[in-house]
């Protein structure tokens, strides 16, 4: 960080080292007497610095300087009030004295971080509206299916809660924005997990119906003409239709 005043006092400081350095008292005398001007002059320029130091300014310089890059790294969230705040904060601390100025580092903080609050406000309740929408919509598809555990549900649901509790206890606007696309992400997650899992429940009930022995086969009457025949595969057809129509595979043995 770079505090207002510093080359000052290192030319400050330069001097009285040159001065001191001087061991033998009458040529000491002599020199402080030649630098009387400069060293008035210099000690002139760094009063305010000393002085800011001893107050509570830098302090103030000291928070200022830390938080201004959040500010700026949130600048699209800002009014256009508190965008001219950040621009001038930036100002003051390019000042090479900026010691009558520092006093409004903390108005124009304040309202920076005024209009920061409302927008985390309004971006908080915007994504809670699309995460809750969301979490409805995972929750339909879950339930239009049979078979599917509550522990598959709980699993699919869970990432949405770890969501919801992240953007409740984020300060950061940046980090709340980033959940939009999150929430994209785990809404198309969340359906391919389930679309898997129907899957593999399909898989697992479609054991094919054994058809052992002739009873299925056997007519109820001699079979003498083409039109027997076609009554008979038509019959065939039917029973074995309505057993494919329940189970999906038929085995004959």
């Amino acid at each position: 960080m770079r505090y207002p005043g510093k080359e000052g006092i290192e030319n400050y400081v330069s001097l009285l080292k040159r001065l001191l350095n001087v061991t033998d008292p009458s040529s000491f005398l002599e020199t402080v007497a030649e630098a009387r001007d400069e060293l008035v002059g210099m000690h002139q320029k760094v009063e305010p610095v000393m002085s800011f130091f001893g107050s509570v300014q830098v302090e103030i310089f000291r928070r200022l300087s830390m938080e201004v890059g959040d500010f700026r790294r949130n600048i699209q969230f800002l009014s256009e009030d508190a965008r001219s705040d950040v621009v001038r904060i930036e100002e003051i601390f390019s000042l090479d004295e900026p010691y009558s100025q520092i006093k409004d580092l903390t108005q124009l903080e304040s309202r920076i971080k005024a209009s920061l609050e409302e927008s985390l406000l309004n971006l908080k309740q915007e994504l809670h509206e699309k995460l809750i929408s969301a979490m409805e919509d995972i929750e339909r598809e879950l339930a239009s299916y049979d078979g599917l555990s509550d522990e598959f549900k709980r699993l699919v649901m869970k990432p949405f809660d770890d969501i919801k509790r992240d953007i409740a206890t984020s300060d950061d606007c940046v980090f709340v924005k980033l959940q939009s696309t999150r929430i994209n992400d785990l809404c198309g997650s969340a359906y391919e997990k389930i679309k898997r899992q129907v899957r593999i429940i399909k898989e697992i009930d479609a054991t094919p119906v054994v058809i052992q022995g002739t009873a299925l086969f056997r007519t109820k009457k001699n079979i003498e003409t083409e039109d027997d025949l076609d009554e008979y595969l038509e019959n065939l057809r039917a029973a074995m239709r309505t057993i494919l129509n329940e189970k999906n595979k038929i085995k004959v043995l």
